[in-house]
């Protein structure tokens, strides 16, 4: 989901009038993976994308009643539904009562107000009489695809449904020389899933872990000492054999990793520079699964974003 150039001005009906509150009329329910719900709580993704379609044009689009409204030059000969290429022109209005998206992980809800948004269309098409879409270069039908910019809601205006937990952010450490996940498995990784994969790793301190708990992977061991991934744990702990085989008890959690960095160069965020700005975190000594202070977990998702310039994807 990337940023784009140029917004529209904010979504909203008469100033006046302006709902404070999302519900099922002014705003849209989206179910999210916890990865993708986690990077929008912490702010690291702000712009979600949604194609216009049969599924979805009664929520996005104004109507009356179910008529479309149309918003361009030439009236079309015939009719496209939410379909209408019209030379390229988003030729629809965006539903004026729409100020929210609620995005929705199990029993989390976090509301964000829409600021703006851009219609993009999407490759030509031609729009059948049974209401089906068939690819055509030169069609005058296109998906639509609309990218809402969305900024999070002050504490009293969240949805009624509050989370279960606060999010939590856990240290895990990974010394690629006595792991069980070796140097050139994370190689693979790389080369197989550029934008982040999956796999679990033990937790000392899972007492009070969850599923939607973000967590920072630091190397230890070598040269290349520091900050290599991060993500978010995609279920809650359980028990599991001791990956080193000395029959310790074991919690794991699954995990889905992202913003991955290279296996044979040294992080942005090395151990010289966690040590230099969070001195109060052991870095080259600990358990993997170390629970981190609400000010310490601040301070990492500020390093990280002052080394990577992150913005959403």
């Amino acid at each position: 989901m990337k940023k784009q150039d140029k917004w529209s001005e904010p979504v909203s009906g008469n100033d006046s009038m302006e709902a404070t509150k999302p519900d099922k009329e002014n705003s849209i329910f989206l179910e999210m993976p916890p990865a993708l719900f986690s990077d929008f709580q912490q702010g690291w993704a702000r712009n979600i994308d949604l194609d216009v379609d049969n599924d979805t044009w009664q929520l996005l689009l104004e109507n009356i009643d179910g008529n479309l409204l149309l918003c361009c030059d030439e009236m079309p000969v015939r009719f496209y539904g939410c379909y209408f290429w019209n030379k390229g022109k988003f030729p629809y209005l965006l539903k004026k009562s729409l100020q929210f998206v609620v995005l929705v992980c199990g029993k989390q809800e976090q509301a964000y107000r829409i600021n703006g948004y851009q219609a993009k269309a999407g490759e030509r098409c031609d729009f059948l009489p049974d209401g089906s879409v068939k690819p055509n270069p030169n069609g005058d039908a296109c998906v639509w695809r609309i990218s809402l910019e969305l900024a999070i809601l002050e504490s009293d205006t969240k949805t009624e449904t509050e989370p279960a937990y606060q999010t939590s952010t856990y240290l895990l450490r990974w010394n690629p020389g006595i792991s069980s996940f070796k140097l050139d498995e994370y190689r693979h990784a790389l080369s197989e899933c550029p934008k982040g994969f999956g796999f679990n790793w033990s937790v000392y301190e899972w007492e009070n872990a969850h599923e939607g708990d973000r967590f920072y992977m630091l190397r230890t061991g070598d040269e290349y000492a520091g900050i290599v991934f991060r993500g978010v744990f995609t279920s809650n702990p359980y028990a599991g054999d001791d990956w080193a085989g000395k029959g310790k008890p074991r919690h794991y959690m699954d995990m889905f990793c992202q913003d991955c960095q290279p296996a044979d160069e040294r992080p942005p965020i090395n151990i010289d520079v966690l040590e230099k700005v969070i001195p109060d975190i052991d870095w080259r000594r600990g358990h993997s699964g170390q629970l981190l202070t609400k000010e310490d977990a601040a301070k990492l998702d500020d390093l990280w974003k002052k080394c990577y310039n992150h913005t959403s994807e």
